[in-house]
């Protein structure tokens, strides 16, 4: 695909969608035109579904469960029976903020369940 004006051009490669125009080219993503999210399967409650976060919100995720000790799935089902008026994705990105939060004020380690109480 191209698609071509009077000062910038639109193509489709290999590697994404291009922009070029007066500022040089670049993909859209780094023009902010395309999401960023990393969408991944999970299971909750026995059922898979699945869920968009960003890269690093991915990464710190695991990193709790590292450090919790608690697989994924069961991190996240605790999340969603925990949550009230929120989607998922935004009760996760909440108990993310609070628990690194907590980590950072705290020199003892805490259990998922006490930081679920504070996070949602």
């Amino acid at each position: 695909m191209l698609i071509i004006e009077s000062d910038f051009w639109i193509a489709r490669g290999i590697t994404g969608i291009f922009l070029r125009g007066a500022s040089g080219c670049k993909t859209l993503t780094q023009l902010g035109l395309m999401s960023t999210l990393v969408n991944r399967n999970i299971t909750l409650k026995g059922r898979r579904t699945s869920l968009r976060l960003e890269p690093d919100m991915w990464e710190a995720l695991f990193e709790i469960c590292v450090r919790e000790n608690c697989p994924i799935g069961e991190l996240c089902t605790q999340i969603d029976e925990a949550k009230e008026d929120s989607s998922l994705t935004a009760a996760i990105r909440v108990y993310i903020l609070i628990y690194f939060r907590n980590a950072a004020t705290s020199d003892q380690p805490r259990g998922v369940e006490t930081f679920l109480g504070e996070a949602i």
